[in-house]
């Protein structure tokens, strides 16, 4: 992960010995299985030692997120290796082989999907408008039949 990292800082313009970096990775990764905050701790410590070593914030954060970008693909790739193996190794039948096929086709369209979302601009934008007024009318019926539910409860107290 520390050649990686390495790899892109290079790319971006900015060279740190393997050392460094393999110091910056082991504690960066540490804080994040240390601390059960969603990955921010090690995020927060690495964009720290990062500045301390003369990256702007700007840069050491785009080389976490490319990092994290990769990262997540490669482990995307092995869900779907993993899936197609368990498909083809016929050891399932009946509906478990038809939810596995139809779960390996929803995640391979996935990555497809957020691969061009990531590329094409205004289809990001039409996908994160969409998703939140999706979100939004969900919340919006939870709270109505939660509403509903405390004045059926009232109404039954008072009687």
């Amino acid at each position: 992960m520390a050649w990686s990292y390495q790899g892109i800082a290079r790319v971006a313009g900015y060279t740190l010995p393997f050392g460094e970096m393999c110091r910056i990775t082991l504690v960066a990764n540490t804080a994040n299985y240390l601390l059960s905050t969603g990955g921010l701790s090690g995020f927060a410590l690495r964009m720290y030692l990062f500045a301390r070593r003369g990256i702007p914030a700007g840069s050491a954060v785009l080389i976490s997120l490319v990092q994290t970008l990769l990262t997540n693909l490669v482990l995307l790739v092995f869900v779907m290796w993993g899936f197609a193996l368990l498909l083809l190794s016929h050891n399932l039948v009946g509906r478990d082989l038809v939810a596995a096929g139809a779960l390996l086709i929803g995640f391979g369209l996935a990555v497809i999907a957020t691969c061009l979302v990531l590329l094409r601009r205004t289809w990001r934008r039409g996908l994160l408008f969409r998703a939140t007024r999706l979100l939004d009318r969900i919340l919006q019926r939870i709270a109505r039949i939660a509403d509903r539910a405390v004045r059926r409860s009232s109404a039954f107290s008072t009687t």
